[in-house]
């Protein structure tokens, strides 16, 4: 959670915000967790599922549009999210770190960014540092590999690492 704490110090804010599909009383989160994560100044909302990222004209990511979740599973306990059509919002971002775990959901960078992906037998091929053909977007995980977890936990060390030195260099030239 040093998120919050580094962005404070390098931008003098923090806008970091997590989205979560659950409630906070079935959150994977601990309570400490989140103590912590509030106390840096990172907003969390539960109950919120990922529709689409929405691209500007000039090909740079505008906002994230989501919707509150009324349900994830279904009666029979099935992985089943039930949105709540009514409860839509939009928030503008300059990055998006989607994380989703148990299978790729390749909804949510929108039709138009998936298109522009390079595709290789329905996985993302990546460089070294887990970058996709498209600037500024990283995979790792299920989405590179298929569902493996030894490659998802080592591939979010690599790209996490390469993310940081990105928004450093950015950091650096502001």
């Amino acid at each position: 959670m040093d998120n919050g704490r580094l962005q404070k110090q390098t931008f003098g804010k923090v806008r970091t915000t997590i989205r979560a599909m659950e409630d906070f009383e079935k959150f994977l989160a601990g309570p400490e967790k989140v103590r912590q994560a509030r106390e840096e100044g990172i907003h969390i909302m539960e109950r919120t599922g990922s529709l689409e990222c929405q691209i500007r004209d000039d090909g740079q990511l505008h906002c994230l549009k989501t919707r509150r979740i009324m349900s994830v599973f279904d009666d029979q306990g099935r992985f089943a999210p039930r949105n709540d059509e009514a409860d839509e919002h939009l928030y503008e971002a300059d990055v998006i770190f989607e994380s989703v775990d148990q299978m790729a959901d390749i909804s949510v960078p929108g039709e138009e960014l998936l298109e522009r992906l390079e595709w290789n037998r329905g996985r993302l091929p990546v460089d070294v540092s887990g970058r996709t053909t498209e600037a500024g977007l990283w995979s790792a995980g299920d989405m590179v590999h298929g569902p493996d977890v030894v490659h998802a936990v080592a591939d979010g060390h690599r790209v996490a690492q390469s993310i940081h030195v990105v928004l450093m260099k950015k950091r650096t030239t502001q």
